[in-house]
Order: C-alpha cells, then structure tokens, then sequence
C-alpha cells in the first residue's frame, strides 16, 4: 500500500502509481508497525483516576492500585520512629536503670559515688557556697581530685586557708604514694610545689627522696619542669645535693633539651657557683658540642654570666682553644659575641686566637659577624688589635673582600669605627679600588670614605 497523504483531498484525486484499483480512505487499512504495539479496545489500559480525599482516607480508592512495596517500608519505618518518639514509661525507667549502671560502672573505682567533682562544685541553691567545705569531707578521695583543674584548686586552696599540721598531712599522707605521677600531671604538678611549702622538714625530706631519682625525666616533660623549678625554691643544702648526684650525669644532654636546659638555668639562677660547680666541668669539656647546639648555646651563655673569676678563666681558655670552628658556626658565633659585649676584658684572648685567618673569617656569614664585633670592642680599649685585624684585611685581595656580600660589611664596620689616623689610612688603601668595584656596596662605602 501506497503512503497515505495527511490532505484528504489530495488522496481523493491521486490514483495509485502500480496501476491497481483505487481505494476511498474510508476503506483503507492501514498496516501495523512491527516496532508499534496493537492498540484494541479491549486491551486499552484503564486509567487511574485520582478520588476525594476521604475516599482516600477511608482506602475504597486503593482496591484498583498494587501497593508499591516501598510504600509498606515507609509506612512501616513512620511507626517504628513514631514508637522510638513517644517511648512508654517502662521503656523510660529501664533505660534510667540502664544509664545509672553504666555511669556506676565506668566511674574511676577509687572515687565513691556519693564524692565526686560535683561535691567541691558551686552550689546555686546555697548562693554559690561549696557543697564541700573542708578536707575532712573527702578523706579517702583527695588522690583522685587531683587530677581534675577544680579539684587540685580546691586542695590549694585549702592548704593556704589551713596551713595547720592536721590538714596538711591529710594531703600529704594521700598523694604522697603518687607524687611521681603527679609531677608530670596537667594540674598535680601544681599542687606538689604547694604541699612542700607547706609540709614540715621530714615531710619535705620524703618528698624529696621520692622524686630525686625521676629529676631529669621530670626536667624534660612538658608539665615536669614547671614543678621542678618551683620545688628547688624550698631545698635545703643536703637536699640540693640530693638533686645535684642525680643530675650531675646527664648535664650535657639536660643542656640540650627544649625543656631540660631550663633546670640548669635554675640551678645557676639560684645556687652558688661553688654549688654548680659539676654545671661548668661539664661545659668547659664539652664546649663545642654545647656551644654549637642551638640550644645548648644559651647554657653557655648563662654559665658566663653567673660564673666566678676561677670558671670564667676555664670557660674563656677552651673558648679561645677552639675559637676558630666556633665563630664559623650558627649557633656558636653567638656565644664568641656574647663574651664580646659581656666580658671585654677578654676580648683579646679570642681575637688574637683568630688571627692568621681573618680574611677567610670575612668572606663567611657568621664569622664575619665576630669580626665586625671584635673591630667595635678593640678600636678603643686596644687599638692595637684593631690594626692587628685591618692589616690582614688590607694585605689580603682588597677588591675581592670589597665585592664581598659579607666582607663589605667588615670594611664599612671598619671605618665606621676607626679613629681620624686609622680612618684616613684605611681610605688610603682603598681609593685605588674604589672605580672597579662592580657590585651595589660600592655606593655604602663611598659614603662612609666621605664622612669624617
């Protein structure tokens, strides 16, 4: 069959093509697509249509439509919420049951359950009075608070209000067991200082044999080192050598740690230089080793400023016997300026120990820093150094040193410092170079050659 026209007219007047007899439209079948499903009468799908709401409510309107199964899951999850959301009465007290007995259960087995935080609290009801008053009310319980903020408040204060024997050992006789836990605790490192304040000379005797063994583990822990320091402020002399048998080993690797190195400083602070003497034997024959540690390097500057004339000689004669690697180094030039600007009077010892090498020491980073200090401590009290150093400086490639990005410096340092003979001798030597110098400095020390 030909294509049918979508005109009628058109199709009323065209013949068919082949021949054949001419069909009206009426009479025309049209030929089923195999890929078009039959559409009868019969088979049409009955449509769905939507009803009232209280045919809705009611369910008549549902007997024509499958329940999808996820329809029942929703339904069925609405009443399980619905049942988790309104729990009945016996559900709430099982569950009250339940939470008492896992609180019961977890609570620390040295606290009771009638004493905890909650008992040394503010109480609303009693206008913010404490629910617990004295110490006597939580005897038995004293350990355990200590590691709680309010409850190691709570003690220190007590202990300041009742300072009396009787309360006093009522702390004491409770942590006293646990004082090696403490001084490494957040909150009872604070209280161990308190107590031996306030402890009597056989208690602080006790305290102190207890705790001397750990010293240096404590000096290094984070919270350690705080109670350390404050408990050194309440020792007697035997007690101090106490401390200072257990230290005296491990001075130089106490010296090197973040934390460690402060108990040294407390020491040197507090004590006589007699008392740390063990502190400077360890320096003196380890001085590079500590002096080129950046935390080491402090050490040795505090044993410089609190050391007698016998110890700073010692210090000051291994310093200068390995001067050279020392103002070389980060952290060990540091200690070289310090004895500088602190103790002048040695300021020949180590400058004399550097020369024969003062322009390599130029050229370099933090050795050039050294010279420019030593320029500034002798050109006054020892001219003669300061000429000492410039002839080395002068005889050396001075072109090559004036370009230098660390040399120049040295230079400037040089005549900032110098005296109007010294100024215009240096001058002198350095206006043959001063066109062929290439670099940015040249513009500083045109400068400095004009002021006079």
């Amino acid at each position: 069959a030909q294509p049918l026209s979508t005109s009628s007219s058109s199709s009323s007047s065209a013949a068919p093509s082949n021949g054949g007899s001419y069909v009206p439209p009426s009479q025309r079948v049209m030929k089923r697509s195999p890929s078009m499903p039959s559409i009868n009468n019969e088979q049409k799908p009955q449509m769905m249509t939507l009803q009232p709401t209280s045919d809705l409510s009611s369910g008549s309107s549902l007997k024509q439509m499958k329940k999808s199964p996820s329809l029942v899951v929703i339904s069925d999850s609405k009443k399980v919420e619905e049942k988790k959301l309104a729990p009945s009465s016996s559900s709430l007290t099982a569950a009250a049951a339940g939470k008492s007995d896992l609180a019961a259960s977890s609570r620390p087995k040295g606290i009771k359950k009638s004493v905890s935080m909650s008992s040394i609290s503010m109480d609303d009801k009693n206008n913010g009075a404490l629910k617990c008053t004295s110490l006597e009310e939580i005897v038995g319980q004293i350990y355990p608070l200590t590691k709680y903020q309010a409850g190691c408040r709570f003690l220190q204060k007590k202990l300041e209000e009742q300072p009396d024997p009787v309360h006093v050992s009522l702390v004491f006789n409770e942590v006293y067991e646990h004082l090696v836990e403490l001084m490494t605790d957040p909150y009872g490192q604070y209280l161990v200082p308190k107590l031996m304040f306030y402890c009597d000379k056989a208690q602080r005797q006790s305290i102190v044999t207890k705790i001397a063994p750990k010293i240096a583990s404590f000096a290094c822990h984070t919270y350690g080192i705080h109670g350390v320091q404050k408990i050194l402020e309440y020792l007697t002399d035997d007690q101090v050598d106490t401390f200072v048998e257990v230290i005296k080993p491990t001075v130089i690797s106490l010296g090197k740690d973040a934390k460690g190195n402060y108990l040294l400083q407390s020491f040197l602070k507090q004590f006589t230089p007699e008392k740390n003497q063990y502190i400077f034997d360890a320096v003196t024959a380890n001085i590079v080793d500590v002096c080129t540690h950046k935390v080491g390097c402090t050490l040795v500057n505090k044993c410089i400023d609190h050391a007698n004339p016998i110890q700073l000689a010692a210090i000051m004669e291994s310093v200068a016997k390995n001067c050279l690697p020392l103002v070389q180094d980060q952290f060990g030039n540091y200690v070289v300026q310090h004895i500088l600007d602190n103790k002048p009077s040695f300021a020949p010892i180590i400058s004399t120990s550097m020369l024969g090498n003062i322009p390599m020491l130029c050229v370099q980073k933090f050795s050039s820093n050294v010279i420019e200090k030593c320029l500034q401590v002798s050109v006054n009290k020892n001219p003669e150094l300061y000429d000492a150093i410039m002839k080395e400086v002068t005889d050396a490639n001075l072109l090559e040193l004036l370009q230098d990005k660390y040399a120049n410096f040295v230079i400037q340092t040089a005549l900032d410092v110098a005296n109007d003979e010294q100024h215009a001798h240096l001058v002198k030597m350095i206006l043959p170079y001063i066109h062929q110098i290439k670099t940015p400095y040249v513009m500083h020390i045109q400068k400095k050659i004009l002021q006079v």
